[in-house]
């Protein structure tokens, strides 16, 4: 489903679950971009809330991109979704403060830049199901705070993440203050293999630029990866990286002793 050429939308955007009796499952691409400055294309701009069905289970590249009023993002229905697809899904929404997403579902990856430089976002809750978050997914979100994450006996906790993989710049320039990342198996029979597939890596920037970051922990075994320039540019003065079989150059600020 996409936006006719000319389109100009505003108010509350109820996607159906169907559309003249087939059921809607994909988001085009673009599909929502607000193009307000060009001479026939979509005017979304004064969209400010987004409500996806279950039946939805991809979302194209950019399919809401520079929505700039759009304060709320509800996929809450769609827990048949394992991963939406898109990158930049949300990029650029500046006013986006609440996003739902789908709890009890399959949602596996929160994907590339899709909720990047969403300037009003203040905290984001993950679904269990979650076990990566890929690169950009909250950069330049400059009032998140607080990231929450369901474990596996369906307890919430904060600035808690059981996952796999945190992309690269995936929370770079954000304000968070403290990160706990636990122990997640991803299968990889523990040995040897830990060092060819590790349970959890850092990539690059990944925590970049959270200047009242003062507090990173892994607590997990053997079997993680800390990329360059991970926490550089924090906080830190407590850094217990325990089980990680590599820290990168320059990961951590000058001033942690």
């Amino acid at each position: 489903m996409r936006a006719y050429s000319g389109t100009e939308l505003s108010g509350e955007l109820v996607i159906p679950e169907t559309y003249y009796g087939r059921p809607v499952v994909e988001i085009s691409a673009n599909g929502f971009e607000d193009g307000a400055y060009y001479s026939g294309r979509v005017n979304t701009k004064g969209i400010t809330k987004v409500v996806l069905p279950k039946t939805i289970v991809k979302i194209g590249d950019f399919a809401f991109y520079g929505v700039t009023n759009l304060a709320e993002v509800d996929l809450s229905a769609c827990v048949d979704a394992e991963n939406f697809g898109g990158k930049s899904l949300f990029r650029k929404c500046s006013k986006l403060a609440t996003v739902k997403l789908p709890m009890g579902g399959k949602l596996k990856i929160i994907n590339a830049g899709m909720f990047s430089r969403s300037e009003e976002l203040t905290e984001i809750t993950l679904p269990y199901s979650v076990n990566e978050i890929d690169y950009s997914a909250f950069e330049g979100d400059s009032k998140l705070a607080v990231v929450k994450q369901y474990n596996e006996y369906n307890s919430l906790n904060y600035n808690w993440l059981a996952v796999n993989r945190i992309g690269h710049h995936a929370f770079q320039d954000c304000n968070l203050t403290s990160m706990t990342c636990y122990y997640r198996d991803n299968g990889n029979g523990g040995g040897n293999n830990y060092y060819n597939n590790p349970n959890l890596v850092i990539e690059n920037n990944a925590f970049y630029g959270n200047e009242n970051m003062t507090s990173y922990v892994y607590n997990g075994p053997s079997g993680g990866i800390i990329g360059d320039w991970a926490f550089y540019g924090t906080a830190l003065t407590t850094f217990r990286p325990a089980g990680h079989n590599q820290v990168g150059y320059r990961s951590i600020p000058n001033t942690l002793s």
